[in-house]
Parts: C-alpha cells; structure tokens; sequence
C-alpha cells in the first residue's frame, strides 16, 4: 500500500467505525478493562466514525452507547481546531465531560 491510499483511510468513515467497535470489543473482552465505561470522542471525520460505531454497537454493548451524550461548537474554531487556544478548549470539554460521566461514581445512564 502506497502513501497515498493509507493516507486514505484517514477519510474513510466505516473502515473507522469498524475499527474503533473492533477496539470496543476488545476492551469489552480483557479482564483488566472489561467493567471500565466507554466514551468515544472525535472531531470531523473521528466525530462521523465515533458516532457511526456508536450506532452499528452489537446488542451486548448497547447500554454503553445509550446514554447521556453531548455535542459542543468551539465558536471561530475550525476542524483541525489550529486557532488559539481552540485545541484547549476542546480538551477542557472533553475532559470535563467524561470525568462527569464515565467515572465509577457517576449515576449510570
């Protein structure tokens, strides 16, 4: 495969998806990351995978995918979030949000 078509791969949503609910499952599976919640988390085209994977989820992860979600716009910011302090912002959301919502203590969904 040639740099160019890996390169590809970057906008190829359901290869993406695929691959992020392969990870899940896995996770799912190993003794050490088995009970741990699950959040995705993307941007642009990682925003389109995440989502996708979250829909396509097998009937045993389902519960981990309906729950309490959340879309944030950073104003003036664009895809790559290059503009200062927009890559900041995103982290601080984020982070706040999965603290909030993926801890053991929170409330389940």
């Amino acid at each position: 495969m040639n740099a160019r078509s890996w390169r590809a791969n970057v906008f190829d949503i359901p290869l993406l998806a695929t691959r992020l609910g392969a990870a899940t499952l896995w996770l799912s599976a190993q003794p050490e990351t088995g009970r741990l919640p699950v959040g995705y988390f993307g941007a642009s085209t990682g925003a389109a995978a995440a989502l996708w994977a979250a829909a396509d989820a097998p009937a045993e992860l389902v519960d981990l995918v309906s729950c309490e979600h959340e879309l944030a716009v950073i104003p003036g910011a664009t895809h790559l979030f290059e503009e200062a302090g927009a890559l900041e912002r995103v982290g601080e959301l984020a982070t706040g949000w999965l603290v909030t919502h993926l801890t053991p203590s929170a409330p389940a969904a």
